[in-house]
């Protein structure tokens, strides 16, 4: 099944959200796709219990939307990242205790310094790379011959299928 929350458009949320439920209507049994149900929030309460119905159905988290908001489409707003001010993604994450196996070199803007992390847990081998900032980078690739065997705390969003720990990011 392919689940669509959304679609690029400048309409309002609210008005996006409308169109899709009337598109849904006559196609979501003949071509497989479901449309991630939508609602209004008015508490945090009720956020919270959204947020778990979403986790109990399998979706990785909850995303809040402004609904006078138009979709955020690259390139009409200052930020490259497309980050906005009227949509917040809300993700649950876990954390471990890893070991850094070894410290690799990084590419381009961070060449010579640390890349990223080659770490074990639990016999599994990752790498994981996002979190520290570029003083951060280059003070560990400055210590690299003495940071194997140290431990790393790592957050992420859940274990893969051979249990690996998937979008690690170093706190």
């Amino acid at each position: 099944q392919y689940h669509i929350f959304d679609y690029v458009s400048r309409l309002p949320t609210v008005e996006r959200m409308l169109r899709l439920t009337e598109m849904f209507k006559s196609v979501s049994d003949i071509y497989g796709v479901a449309l991630v149900p939508t609602f209004v929030t008015r508490s945090e309460l009720d956020a919270d219990r959204h947020h778990l119905q979403f986790k109990s159905l399998g979706y990785e988290g909850t995303m809040y939307r402004c609904p006078t908001s138009p979709y955020a489409i690259v390139g009409e707003h200052p930020r490259k990242d497309n980050r906005v001010s009227w949509l917040l993604k809300r993700k649950d994450w876990l954390d471990l205790d890893a070991i850094i196996v070894q410290v690799l070199a990084g590419e381009d803007s961070f060449s010579s310094t640390m890349g990223s992390f080659e770490l074990e847990y639990n016999g599994l081998r990752f790498k994981a790379g996002s979190g520290p900032t570029h003083s951060e980078r280059a003070e560990y690739w400055k210590l690299r011959h003495k940071m194997p065997g140290l431990r790393v705390k790592i957050q992420y969003e859940t274990l893969s299928d051979n249990g690996t720990p998937l979008k690690p990011v170093i706190i």
